[in-house]
Order: structure tokens, then sequence, then C-alpha cells
């Protein structure tokens, strides 16, 4: 065991405090990680389909950090989720990804992170214990846009290992022993430092753990009036706002800005607006937040359904509808 793993075991203890459940009940562990992470089966090696089973959650903010153990030989199979990417830390045992692509094996002092849970079949050991660290795509979405100024590609392609004793691992061991570190607070204490952690992790994802040449930065920094026309766009999504508004707040001429988004952003100002708008329609979507397609549409700003619901399919390949759908069966399971 490496002085680096053998750290962060001792102050994964912090956690014991967190404990939600311990448990000898599949039923019980399942429902669980349904509610922390998302719905799955479980399939035991033996014909005993009983398991000595502990989950334990700290929030820092809105991101988490769960410890998880099964304490059997299992194979978790998750129901497609591409909303978050996961990053784990592997404490003992070892667990092993079946995918399309082949397979991922990963024993203790070492970690991986896991972009998409599609076709994706996970084997833990009964010895196997890890902590868990799920992060949003939209964060990940925002912190890719703010670093490239380029839209978000459909695929982050992380590398999906690392070693703790990495330079990039020891960062992210670091991070975790950072935040299982933070003093016991209320909620409203933690969420300026949630708002932060995640953020960090979010670019230290990008920055270090791609699976090809580093992200390619712009060759010059955004000027500060681009960084603020984002602002206005965010704060007004719903508002009638047009160009000459959003050029007149930030202090420059309508050319000015529409030149500054187009080099900086690849796209113009209306366009970036749009894109917006659509993104957080999505995320109302697929959390169910919205009562209907309609007013997921009126809410980010779009006054046509009917525009709208074009728009959202040809940004992201399905109808809104079908968002919506998915997302109430979703919150329906993890309840």
């Amino acid at each position: 065991m490496t002085a680096t793993l053998s750290t962060l075991r001792k102050d994964v203890q912090r956690m014991d405090a967190h404990q939600l459940l311990a448990t000898q009940l599949p039923i019980d562990i399942r429902s669980g990680v349904a509610k922390l992470l998302c719905p799955h089966d479980l399939q035991f090696s033996s014909s005993r389909e009983r398991c000595d089973a502990s989950l334990s959650h700290m929030s820092v903010g809105d991101l988490s950090l769960i410890r998880l153990r099964y304490g059997s030989d299992v194979a978790v199979i998750p129901e497609p989720s591409s909303g978050f990417v996961m990053v784990q830390f592997v404490l003992s045992g070892w667990i092993r990804v079946e995918h399309a692509g082949g397979v991922i094996d990963c024993r203790a002092n070492n970690g991986l992170v896991l972009e998409s849970l599609d076709q994706r079949r996970l084997h833990w050991s009964a010895d196997c214990e890890q902590i868990i660290i799920p992060l949003q795509r939209a964060t990940l979405a925002r912190a890719s846009e703010s670093l490239t100024g380029r839209p978000v590609p459909a695929r982050f392609a992380f590398n999906p290992t690392f070693h703790f004793d990495s330079p990039d691992g020891f960062s992210l061991v670091t991070f975790a022993r950072y935040l299982m570190s933070l003093p016991a607070t209320g909620p409203a204490g933690r969420m300026p430092m949630g708002a932060l952690a995640k953020e960090m992790l979010a670019h230290h994802l990008l920055l270090n753990h791609l699976d090809h040449d580093k992200i390619e930065l712009p060759s010059a920094a955004v000027p500060y009036h681009v960084h603020r026309a984002e602002a206005f766009m965010r704060q007004h999504l719903a508002e009638d706002i047009d160009l000459d508004r959003i050029a007149a707040h930030v202090g420059v001429s309508a050319r000015t800005l529409s030149g500054a988004f187009r080099h900086f952003r690849k796209a113009g100002p209306i366009e970036w607006l749009r894109n917006m708008r659509l993104d957080v329609a999505r995320v109302s979507l697929q959390q169910a937040e919205a009562a209907s397609v309609a007013d997921a549409s009126r809410q980010a700003g779009f006054h046509h359904p009917g525009r709208f619901s074009h728009l959202y399919q040809d940004r992201f390949g399905e109808p809104p509808h079908v968002t919506l759908a998915e997302g109430r069966r979703t919150m329906r399971r993890s309840h």
C-alpha cells in the first residue's frame, strides 16, 4: 500500500459520521445508490444473494462524495445515464468495467473517470470499496465553453483511469481529501464552497484527464465585454432581449460585440443566447422540473413552442417531449 492510498483511507474514516445505511439486503443498497447516482440492477456471482454493504454520503453544496461497498462479488448493470461524469477512487479490491470498446480493470490505488454509463457492466470484487464523486455534465459544459469559447462536444473523451501517485491522480486524491476535511456546517454554509469545488473539479478534468491532446485554449484572453454579455444573457434568459440591448449593457457597439463573439465564441451573440436558452431548457426537461414542454420553452425565453421544438431537436437530436418523458421516468425510479 502506497503512502497516498494509506493517507486517503485514513481520511475516508471521516465519512463514518455520514453513513446512510449498512445492510445485508440487496434491495436496500440498490435503492440507496439509485437515489444518489442512478437506478441499476445487481447480479451476484453466487446463488446466495446477500451482501455486507454500506453507503455513506457527504454533501458540499450540491457536490457529493459517496463512499460505497457492496461486500459481495457483484455485477452492477446501471441504467443508461449521460447526465453526469463519475470520478471514482478505488480504496480496496478491484472493479472491472465492460463496455462496447473492451474492458477496463482498476485496482486499489487507482481511479476511474466514467463519462457515461450507457451499455456498461461493472464488476465489483467482494472487498472493493470506493469513493465516488458524481459531477454534472452541465458543469463540465460551462467549464468547456469558458475555456475554449467553442460549442460543447457530444463526448469529452476522458482518459478512463488514473493512478493515485501520478501528478494528475495525486491532485484528484488531494481534492477528495480536502472535501472530506471540511468542517461540518449547515447546508447554507456549504453552498458557496460546493459551487467553487465543482467548478474546480470540472476544470481539472478538462485540462488534465482528456484521452487525447490537451484541450485547445484560445490564443488570447476573452475580452471582458464578452464575459459581461454572457452574464447579462444568463440573467435575462426569459426576456425578449436583442443585440442592441446586450451591447448597450456592456458598453460597446453591436458591431464590436458581434465581432468579438464570432472571434472568441465562433458564433454570433444571438446564436450564443439561443444555445444558452436551449441548454437551460434541456436541464429543466431532464430533471422534470418543467410541467410541460411549453413550460420549459417559456421559462427559457422561447415564445413559439413549435420553433423551440425544431431548434431543440436540431441541437440535441431528439424532440423535447422525449427528454421530458425520460426525465419523469428517472425521477419516479429515484423515488
